[in-house]
């Protein structure tokens, strides 16, 4: 199932605050839980191990210019065949899981590359060098993807529970 959560903020110091989220999340990730934090943004990630158990399939993953980072929660059930597609373009790859797909797709293809995706899912990829971050859910929103943006602070994560407590903590 995973759980992911992120926050930027320029008012508030955000590590705490994504410890939080990812700690309220443990029960759809009871494998693992991590998260990353570049100064005013945290990405935060509760990990059910369903593909790929090793521990290089941990999240959040960078990619290896260290450029790109991804959250997911959800399956790309065609992650085999488009893993194929992109080896065939010289993208090596250093795990067995669709979320290294998803990234390196992106990386490659830009937005488009996400309506190849055929799963269920919700995901986040920041963009370090642009300093920006992309939000996606499957077409039926089957993975549940909720934000709040109040006062240019922008909350994120799977469940609407710890938006609330962060927004509580204010």
């Amino acid at each position: 199932m995973c759980g992911i959560a992120g926050i930027i903020s320029e008012k508030r110091n955000v590590r705490p605050l994504i410890q939080n989220m990812v700690s309220m999340q443990v029960h759809r990730g009871p494998d693992f839980q991590s998260y990353f934090v570049k100064d005013n943004i945290a990405l935060g990630h509760a990990r059910l191990s369903i593909i790929d158990l090793h521990e290089r399939s941990n999240q959040p993953m960078h990619d290896e210019t260290k450029q790109f980072c991804i959250i997911f929660n959800g399956e790309i059930y065609n992650y085999r065949e488009l893993k194929k597609e992109l080896v065939s373009e010289n993208i090596t790859f250093n795990t067995e899981s669709d979320t290294e797909v998803i990234l390196n797709g992106y990386i490659k293809y830009g937005f488009n590359y996400f309506k190849k995706l055929r799963g269920f899912f919700s995901f986040c990829i920041l963009d370090r060098k642009k300093q920006n971050i992309i939000l996606s859910r499957d077409q039926f929103g089957k993975k549940p993807l909720y934000y709040s943006l109040i006062n240019s602070e922008f909350i994120f994560s799977s469940e609407i529970s710890p938006i609330i407590n962060i927004l509580e903590k204010k």
